[in-house]
């Protein structure tokens, strides 16, 4: 894992062990055209994944927690009343 963390590009194999995806799975996203940042070389098909682009996009949707609900209800509510 530590030479995944200090590589810059990484083949699919290592994106399976950064993200705890199977390599399958990333193969699937690939093909159904989401927006998981992949690269490929032309002709060999082999699928490349720069490691910082890969890991923006893994914490790209954040969920609220209970402090982030709270805080936007205080601020319907304040607009509310204002």
């Amino acid at each position: 894992m530590s030479t995944i963390l200090n590589k810059e590009v990484l083949d699919v194999n290592e994106a399976a062990v950064l993200t705890g995806y199977k390599v399958s799975y990333l193969h699937k996203l690939s093909s159904v055209g989401t927006d998981l940042p992949i690269y490929s070389s032309s002709g060999n098909g082999k699928l490349y994944f720069k490691r910082l682009e890969l890991l923006e996009w893994m914490t790209k949707h954040k969920r609220n927690n209970f402090d982030d609900f709270q805080k936007d209800v205080n601020k319907y509510l304040n607009r509310k009343t204002a």
